[in-house]
């Protein structure tokens, strides 16, 4: 009879999710001229990786690499994106996870035109939403911003992440 009474005021049964991320990256970035003028855009591939904390919010980390296109010769340069490290706050937690968060990231440039190797730190907020596929796999879009400050030179850039990623 308890065993019954117990039964009937249990709360319906909700889908638990792993707390770890491991994940591959592949995006469009809008540089605006960054380098005096000289890159328009780029196209990051990356490695990213969260840790859930609590109450929705994860740790997110970031590293890859940008093929950028070089205006002024016309070819394409190579730069480091990252290593990047950040929260981000889920507003469901559940199978579809809306988020917000923010990063701070570094942004290394090899040898552009008229630069040599140049360094960048940033901030950026950014958006996005996550969509399990399964109890472990799942597909995200992220829009992002990015302010970057080096010694003599502050710009922004705009882009958009696709990423996927198992969950253990």
């Amino acid at each position: 009879m308890a065993l019954c009474a117990g039964l009937g005021l249990a709360s319906e049964a909700r889908a638990q999710f792993a707390n770890r991320s491991l994940g591959f990256q592949v995006g469009y970035l809008s540089l605006n001229g960054v380098a005096g003028g000289e890159l328009d855009f780029a196209v990051p591939i990356g490695l990213t990786g969260s840790l859930y904390i609590e109450n929705g919010f994860d740790l997110v980390a970031h590293v890859g690499i940008m093929v950028t296109h070089d205006t002024v010769t016309g070819s394409n340069v190579v730069a480091l994106d990252g290593p990047a490290v950040g929260v981000r706050y889920l507003f469901m937690e559940e199978s579809i996870r809306p988020f917000v968060g923010l990063d701070l990231s570094y942004l290394q440039l090899f040898g552009t035109a008229n630069q040599q190797n140049t360094a960048y730190a940033g901030l950026g907020p950014n958006l996005g939403l996550e969509l399990f596929l399964s109890d472990s796999i799942s597909v995200s879009l992220k829009g992002r911003f990015n302010l970057y400050v080096s010694l003599n030179e502050v710009w922004t850039s705009f882009g958009a992440n696709l990423g996927v990623s198992t969950y253990f």
